[in-house]
């Protein structure tokens, strides 16, 4: 469609794609979980429906909160996802977030655990 300002038939057409109620839900998710099973989408702002033939499918709008399975090991994990515009057609091509952590524990002998000493 091009850049917003230069459509002529909808100038004020949205970006992406807004449900029925006026809810936007453009992001669609294929999997829950990340490629290597590490994270998982918990909650997001919004979700519902995606559009037309894709309806039985969730879509998410706003926020997309996912949990970590164990933050204490290094990890490099993908999550893709789809966007919607406003006509309700899916991206061509998937979208990647790219999730990497290298935080490790502040003991990176990764002994026993704590323990008390008496004075």
């Amino acid at each position: 469609d091009g850049p917003v300002g230069t459509l002529v038939t909808k100038p004020n057409k949205p970006p992406f794609w807004v449900n029925d109620k006026g809810v936007e839900l453009p992001i669609y998710l294929p999997s829950k979980n990340s490629k290597d099973g590490i994270f998982t989408v918990v909650k997001a702002d919004r979700e519902g429906p995606c559009p037309g033939k894709d309806s039985k499918n969730t879509c998410y709008g706003g926020n997309i909160y996912i949990q970590a399975k164990n933050v204490f090991n290094t990890f490099n994990d993908t999550l893709t996802y789809y966007v919607y515009d406003a006509d309700g057609t899916i991206s061509a091509k998937a979208g990647t977030i790219n999730l990497v952590s290298t935080a490790t524990t502040t003991d990176d002998s990764r002994g026993g655990g704590g323990g008390s000493i008496g004075i």
